[in-house]
């Protein structure tokens, strides 16, 4: 279910119906055919993959302590990307650092990744400076930030595109989640 609640979170749709279905769902009289209910869900977020990302993206901006859906859902694209199965202390990344760029772009989904705080607490402001750090991590999808997006190049441009890619994967990391009951 929180596959669903996430999915449906940024689909634009009826929000009473999903209400609705998950009120039958947890009343033991009314859900008789748990399984009707739940195609009935899978039918609200089927096919909304773009929908999805571009709500995602709109809607999701970091606040200092206010992100839980980010982190949440970046850890898992992380893993998906292959790595170590979970951080011990997360906590969320800016690539190109608040301090480095005023600007509100750096606060969008495709400047943000997840490290232990450990480590990012040692983590310079500098971009060119971090390269070091995101190419010595244990994870695929650090290593990427710098071969597949070129922050150094066009950083503006790298941010929208990741965003894109990042909210593109998580329809489909929680969709199978949704459809199989597994986290790959």
């Amino acid at each position: 279910m929180t596959a669903f609640q996430f999915l449906y979170k940024y689909i634009p749709g009826s929000p009473s119906s999903a209400e609705k279905v998950f009120a039958n769902m947890s009343n033991p009289e009314k859900n008789k055919n748990q399984n009707k209910n739940f195609e009935e869900l899978k039918k609200l977020v089927k096919n909304g993959k773009i929908s999805f990302a571009e709500k995602y993206m709109e809607k999701t901006k970091y606040r200092q302590g206010l992100s839980g859906d980010i982190q949440f859902s970046l850890e898992r694209y992380i893993f998906s990307k292959k790595g170590p199965a979970a951080f011990k202390d997360p906590t969320i990344e800016h690539i190109i650092n608040q301090k480095e760029e005023k600007n509100s772009i750096v606060n969008e989904l495709g400047n943000l990744t997840v490290f232990e705080k450990s480590i990012n607490s040692k983590m310079p402001d500098n971009f060119k400076d971090k390269i070091k750090f995101y190419k010595d991590s244990p994870y695929s999808e650090h290593r990427g930030i710098i071969v597949e997006y070129k922050f150094n190049k066009n950083y503006k441009e790298a941010i929208r595109l990741r965003g894109s890619d990042i909210a593109e994967n998580l329809y489909d990391i929680f969709w199978n989640i949704l459809i199989t009951g597994k986290i790959k």
